[in-house]
């Protein structure tokens, strides 16, 4: 069974390095490092967890609400006896009354952008303004990314991610919202209690970018 835990010292290696490999085929990441940018694969995987990596930095990890999934507190094998599990899935949050990030954080987070998005930067910037337009007013959790090793996709390490989170929403009556990436996982949204906002056609991204579908979730 899969067991939930804050982000710890030492997991962001760990963290950002499922999420390159969870998101390598996802539509948004496809459009912002495709594959012809990149001399082979692992370049690619290294620029992806580097992504991650700012995000869970400067957005996510300082508000205290990311969390990972591994088995439960496996051993390794080895004559040292039991050994810290391994991450194999991770959901950054934002909490509600989440405060904005600082000037001197902001401009930290886009130096670090400007050096892995290049020229596509515009892209990235655009993108993240006119989501920002269909975020709800009502307080929130968001939930930015969860993404699990796609060698334990189906093990329900993502399931018990997202129900460890929506627990709290719902013994405090907070509200929460995501963007999914793929039409393929709104189903599985809808499946916690998510629904779709603005439309089944969802959110077209500029400059001949994919589609994406804000969705929001009540307090049960």
């Amino acid at each position: 069974m899969p067991t939930i835990h804050p982000v710890a010292a030492g997991d962001a290696p760990r963290i950002t390095a499922v999420l390159a490999r969870a998101f390598a085929a996802d539509p948004v990441m496809g459009w912002f490092f495709p594959e012809s940018a990149f001399p082979d694969e692992r370049a690619r995987a290294e620029h992806l967890a580097a992504f991650f990596g700012t995000l869970l930095e400067f957005q996510y990890g300082p508000h205290g609400a990311c969390q990972t999934a591994k088995p439960d507190e496996g051993h390794d094998g080895s004559e040292g006896g039991e050994v810290p599990a391994r991450v194999v899935a991770a959901a950054l949050w934002t909490p509600p009354g989440a405060p904005e990030l600082s000037e001197e954080t902001e401009q930290a987070m886009g130096l670090r952008m400007v050096e892995l998005a290049t020229e596509r930067l515009d892209r990235l910037v655009s993108a993240y303004r006119l989501l920002r337009e269909h975020v709800p007013d009502t307080p929130h959790w968001y939930l930015g990314v969860l993404g699990s090793d796609p060698a334990a996709q189906g093990g329900g390490y993502g399931a018990a991610l997202l129900r460890s989170r929506l627990a709290v929403c719902d013994a405090d009556g907070v509200p929460a919202y995501l963007e999914a990436s793929k039409q393929a996982n709104i189903g599985y949204y809808e499946r916690f209690g998510f629904t779709v906002r603005g439309g089944a056609a969802g959110v077209e991204l500029p400059d001949g970018g994919p589609v994406v579908w804000p969705m929001w979730r009540e307090p049960r």
